[in-house]
């Protein structure tokens, strides 16, 4: 069974990963941004979040492992936050 820290919500007693912060603060500002593109997020991110872009690209591809992120029902080349990735999201708030 593959590790899943980051994968189930916070709440799940499992101890918090070191990327946790960053997929969160990654969430919160992407679920506001949903018209991106898989090949531009990971840029973006960069710009906005003021991330170095290798960085960047490895939070977008955990959000992605983790199903966190997926293709938008709309358009699958844009992206959406999931219901997992929202789930997790409040969890990990509520953790706080």
């Amino acid at each position: 069974m593959s590790d899943q820290r980051t994968v189930d919500p916070p709440t799940s007693g499992l101890p918090a990963s070191p990327l946790d912060g960053f997929l969160a603060e990654a969430l919160r500002w992407l679920q506001d941004r949903q018209h991106l593109t898989a090949n531009d997020v990971a840029k973006t991110m960069s710009e906005h979040l003021s991330w170095p872009i290798g960085f960047a690209e490895v939070v977008t591809q955990a959000l992605f492992i983790n199903h966190l992120l997926r293709s938008a029902d709309w358009e699958p080349t844009k992206l959406a936050v999931s219901d997992h990735g929202v789930a997790w999201l409040h969890a990990h708030e509520s953790r706080r």
